[in-house]
């Protein structure tokens, strides 16, 4: 009987050791999760090399209209697509394209143009997703909109096609969300639809200018043409 007795009372203890241990360790993980963050670091360092190269396969030209009507600027009517001028990029320095549009056409008329400008692509190897936007300051640090608007405004259209017709209204030709910089110089609109540019192939940018009496200076409006590959 007491052999029989003592046994029970001999395998308790491997159970108490064991809890004893398991005390050690969560009283050490407690301590671990308490310690100030600063105590902690961890680093992965890893180099990269990375070359940069510039291709000439996005492009924008005068449109026809631009062609025909850029004689003389003081002419009644006078469109003239620049797309040589540059700005300085203000983080970099590098030239950046800023192409000027310069538009002069008789007070008291609707005065339309449907074929300003042109953007292209040429061998890129990509299509394009293409809108037009007035960001206000633009990435230059300009205003959107500045200058004389006193009874004038224009809305910039985009097509949606590479030859569009004459008539903006036509949906399937031209994008029915046109720049709108409204008579007193309010940009009201400053995003256009998106339209898909094709590689090997182009888009159409148009305006339609309203003017009331001859107002002096010019009314500038400073907008972007935005690319965006389609994988």
């Amino acid at each position: 009987m007491n052999e029989h007795l003592r046994a029970p009372a001999l395998e308790l203890a491997p159970s108490k050791r064991k809890r004893v241990v398991a005390g050690v360790f969560v009283a050490g993980l407690v301590t671990l999760l308490a310690a100030p963050a600063a105590l902690a670091a961890v680093w992965s360092i890893n180099e990269v090399e990375s070359d940069f190269e510039l291709t000439g396969c996005l492009t924008k030209t005068e449109g026809q209209d631009s062609i025909d009507f850029d004689n003389d600027p003081s002419d009644n009517y006078y469109i003239d697509f620049d797309a040589t001028a540059t700005q300085a990029d203000p983080d970099t320095g590098a030239a950046v394209l800023q192409e000027q549009l310069a538009v002069r056409a008789p007070a008291g008329f609707r005065t339309y143009s449907t074929d300003t400008f042109h953007v292209e692509a040429a061998s890129c190897g990509y299509d394009f997703n293409v809108s037009l936007s007035a960001t206000d300051p633009n990435s230059f640090g300009e205003a959107a909109v500045a200058g004389n608007w006193a009874d004038k405004g224009v809305k910039i259209y985009l097509s949606n096609v590479a030859a569009p017709g004459d008539d903006f209204t036509d949906a399937t030709d031209w994008d029915q969300t046109p720049l709108v910089v409204d008579s007193s110089g309010v940009l009201t609109n400053a995003s256009t639809g998106s339209a898909v540019l094709a590689d090997d192939s182009n888009l159409v940018i148009g305006f339609a200018l309203a003017g009331g009496s001859p107002a002096g200076a010019a009314g500038t409006l400073r907008f972007q043409v935005n690319f965006n590959p389609v994988p």
